[in-house]
């Protein structure tokens, strides 16, 4: 039964292919350095680039007694600020417990802080309407 052998070879077809090898090697110490110094370049080249002679707050904040009597602890004082931030004026009033004011006056300029935040944000979106109108879906 198993004494027979049979070939049987139908066609023979010549097939032409190139293979490249790449050598992959893992990096060195020395490689892995300067692609570091050349990160570091890049981002001091692009942060040296910054245009920052515009970038200018100048301003005043008016802080005006509560009128109630001296007595009254829950009584505000009225803060007035106006200021100049890149070419543009803002101005705001707003509210300090008397009490938070006597202990640390800069209660009044976290209300400016606050104020030009809103004020940024507002301008890059206002800069950028285009490109907001595109992030909702």
């Amino acid at each position: 039964m198993f004494d027979s052998h049979h070939n049987h070879i139908t066609e023979i077809r010549e097939v032409t292919k190139n293979i490249n090898v790449t050598e992959k090697k893992a990096p060195t110490d020395e490689s892995i350095k300067l692609l570091d110094e050349f990160k570091e370049k890049a981002e001091d080249r692009i942060i040296k680039s910054f245009n920052i002679q515009d970038n200018n707050i100048n301003g005043a904040i008016l802080v005006l007694a509560a009128t109630s009597a001296s007595f009254d602890s829950m009584s505000k004082h009225i803060v007035h600020y106006r200021y100049t931030m890149n070419g543009h004026t803002y101005q705001g009033k707003g509210e300090v417990d008397k009490i938070l004011f006597q202990r640390n006056k800069m209660e009044c300029l976290k209300l400016l802080i606050d104020n030009m935040a809103q004020n940024i944000a507002t301008g890059l979106f206002e800069a950028n309407k285009e490109n907001l109108k595109n992030m909702f879906i």
